[in-house]
């Protein structure tokens, strides 16, 4: 049984596939979004019923498994298939509601409309299926639902490179000024876009509090700004007030962020997001047993999110706050298989692993935190283990390891600090490598792991702006650097 199917065994679950354009035409890909949109929400709206996230979808959507295999993967007994075609100036969509595991189509549609009257589809398809599955629910519901169009598309198709950016390349300084740079530019490009205000805004406020901003006050201004102007325009959207509630909480504003995750959940029950969210505000409030429920809710209705990682660590920290320490390492283990380049996990493992008197394994664990991020620092771990979990780490002498990785001074250092970007241990390894020590060389000579390595050698081609490693060998020398080898 795969974790998909433990995590959503209760109720009659559905997944609404995105659906297929058969066309390379970026309007026919936002409407499919938009019809899945529709669906999801009001299918999560039937009693009885839960609809899994469409983050979780859209991971399997481009797999060559079998619908019965996806169904397995995601736990559910229901899948909703689709596929726009234009024929001339017409599209014809179609889709079927499939029974899982037969394999048995309980109901199919085909419509034809003009391209002109495309975005009037989502609430017609939605209308059809709707009255199939549940004739009594009230089509009044569907004004709430209505997606506002981008006035330009482009701004849409940022906004979904900064959410992959962010998705696939991990949480890193550098990948949150990048998305915020492309959130930037999508409401440049579309100053009524709601949803690109809203997560930059995310993305500020979240970076400020765990310590991947340049810039903090700088941060804080501007997602106050652009939380403030998303709501302004759509306070109905249930992304928008899920990125927008998420980033006031962040910021310090728990009520206003509340009531703004609150209304997400209940405008679409399957934003698994916004629950996400709720649940980390409830534990932020002191209030575990609500917060854990919403957490966990989040995390069945979208097994395969690809933020699940994140929203376990949350879960994990609140259960370290608690004091359920075996709960929280039995969360941040699971959730460090989730995301092997997330280092959050790690470093509440290892805090919870402290607490919980089990020392040798907190400092395995903290040292496979430094090893995915080379440099901790303070801020970064008090926000996420808390000033219990951060005394606990200090007491044990856990934090020397960060200390000893980036804060140790060089002996060895060169005339006039030559590589100020650099820190310090950073420096100890350039000056190694001009001596012809392999990886697993130097890190015997600095007792780190040779992953650690790589990974501070990696940090240091792109911050000197280098590609080979040659050519920190001739800017180590220039310096004065791997002149002697240290005792």
């Amino acid at each position: 049984m795969t974790r998909g199917q433990k995590e959503s065994d209760s109720g009659r679950a559905i997944a609404v596939m995105p659906l297929r354009t058969l066309a390379d035409d970026l309007e026919l890909t936002y409407l499919a979004e938009g019809i899945a949109e529709d669906l999801s929400i009001l299918l999560a709206r039937l009693p009885g019923f839960f609809v899994i996230s469409q983050s979780s979808t859209l991971r399997l959507s481009a797999s060559d498994l079998s619908l019965q295999a996806k169904g397995e993967q995601l736990g559910v007994q229901y899948i909703v298939e689709g596929a726009i075609r234009p024929i001339g100036d017409r599209l014809r969509l179609s889709f079927h509601l499939v029974e899982l595991p037969t394999g048995k189509d309980l109901y199919a549609e085909q419509m034809d409309r003009d391209r002109e009257d495309a975005f009037n589809m989502p609430d017609d398809l939605a209308r059809a299926v709707v009255a199939r599955l549940e004739p009594e629910l009230a089509q009044a519901e569907l004004a709430a639902l209505h997606r506002r169009v981008p006035t330009d598309l482009g701004a849409w198709d940022l906004f979904r490179r900064a959410q992959s950016l962010v998705s696939l390349q991990g949480w890193h300084e550098k990948t949150f000024a990048e998305a915020a740079e492309l959130l930037r530019e999508s409401v440049e490009r579309d100053p009524e876009f709601a949803e690109g205000y809203s997560f930059l805004a995310l993305i500020l406020a979240m970076g400020r509090l765990v310590g991947l901003s340049q810039d903090p006050d700088a941060a804080l201004q501007e997602a106050e700004q652009a939380a403030d102007k998303a709501l302004a325009l759509d306070s109905r959207n249930s992304v928008v007030l899920g990125f927008a509630g998420c980033a006031f909480v962040d910021l310090g504003s728990i009520e206003r962020g509340l009531s703004a995750v609150r209304r997400a959940t209940e405008t679409d029950p399957s934003n698994a997001q916004a629950w996400a969210a709720l649940g980390t505000t409830y534990i932020r409030m002191g209030n575990l047993q609500e917060g854990a429920k919403h957490l966990q809710h989040g995390l069945r209705i979208s097994p395969l999110d690809a933020r699940r990682a994140v929203w376990r660590t949350l879960l994990a920290s609140g259960l370290l706050h608690a004091g359920r320490y075996k709960d929280a390492i039995e969360q941040a283990k699971i959730a460090s298989e989730d995301d092997a380049n997330l280092f959050w996990p790690w470093l509440v493992l290892a805090a919870a692993l402290t607490l919980d008197e089990c020392p040798a394994a907190a400092k395995d664990a903290l040292a496979r935190a430094l090893e995915v991020r080379p440099e901790i620092n303070e801020s970064q771990t008090k926000a996420l283990v808390g000033a219990e979990g951060h005394a606990a780490l200090s007491d044990a002498g856990l934090l020397l390891m960060m200390q000893h990785d980036h804060e140790a001074p060089i002996e060895h250092t060169t005339t006039d600090n030559a590589f100020p970007e650099l820190t310090a241990r950073e420096v100890e390894v350039l000056d190694r490598i001009p001596q012809g020590l392999s990886n697993q060389q130097i890190a015997e000579k600095l007792s780190i792991s040779p992953k650690t390595v790589r990974n501070h050698i990696t940090h240091i081609l792109g911050k000197l702006e280098l590609t080979r490693r040659a050519e920190a060998i001739v800017r180590a020398r220039d310096a004065g650097l791997g002149r002697k080898a240290p005792e």
